[in-house]
């Protein structure tokens, strides 16, 4: 992968992007002084992106980031499954909803927030409903 290449993508992250651009700069003899105060960056920022560049055999692979994000357990397809599921439904408790999820996709959320989130997708209410309070005038 070229510098160019992480530079012109339109999908590039900004810190990538910033590394790409700090390094061809680098590369390219522009004065260190003058990236330091375009890009607001360090001197060990220059020198840390430039060595890896160079490192790697001026492949700029090396400045993408390395973390992209976890996968989420459920596919498109499960998630279809489970709204289909949930049509059929009135009501549904949360217990019931977590119990469906872990014998049928052997799943187990760490937070409830997450089966929170598929319900109001599906636009149910996962809230128990409240007694109505009679009024004391009413109570006899």
């Amino acid at each position: 992968m070229t510098l160019d290449e992480i530079i012109n993508n339109p999908q590039s992250d900004s810190r990538e992007l910033k590394r790409a651009l700090v390094v061809k700069m680098d590369q390219s003899g522009i004065p260190r002084s003058e990236i330091k105060a375009n890009f607001n960056v360090l001197d060990s920022f220059i020198s840390r992106w430039s060595c890896l560049y160079i490192a790697n055999n001026k492949d700029a692979s090396v400045l993408l980031l390395g973390y992209k994000g976890r996968i989420g357990y459920l596919t498109k397809e499960q998630y279809q499954e489970i709204f289909i599921y949930l049509e059929d439904k009135n009501s549904i408790e949360l217990i019931e909803l977590k119990k469906y999820i872990e014998e049928k996709y052997k799943i187990v959320y760490k937070s409830d927030q997450s089966y929170y989130e598929l319900l109001n997708t599906a636009k149910m209410s996962w809230k128990k409903t409240q007694k109505k309070i009679l009024p004391k005038t009413l109570k006899k």
